[in-house]
């Protein structure tokens, strides 16, 4: 279960499942062809690039404090 927890408290998951559910909005209920890919190619790149600055972040803490992170 708290394998489970970890999952529903990561900015990471929620921001991909977000990025997945615009794709699949806009790649299908989109308005044309030709803007829906654009649109959906922008917003997964987008999402892509917060995941890995959220990602460089969470490195970034755990090396200026392993020792407080090992604890939680």
């Amino acid at each position: 279960m708290g394998v489970l927890k970890a999952l529903i408290a990561s900015r990471k998951v929620w921001i991909a499942l977000v990025a997945i559910l615009a794709f699949v909005l806009v790649k299908y209920f989109g308005t044309g062809e030709e803007l829906a890919e654009e649109v959906a190619e922008k917003v997964v790149g987008l999402a892509m690039l917060v995941i890995g600055a959220i990602a460089a972040e969470d490195v970034a803490t755990k090396l200026k404090n392993p020792v407080t992170e090992l604890k939680k």
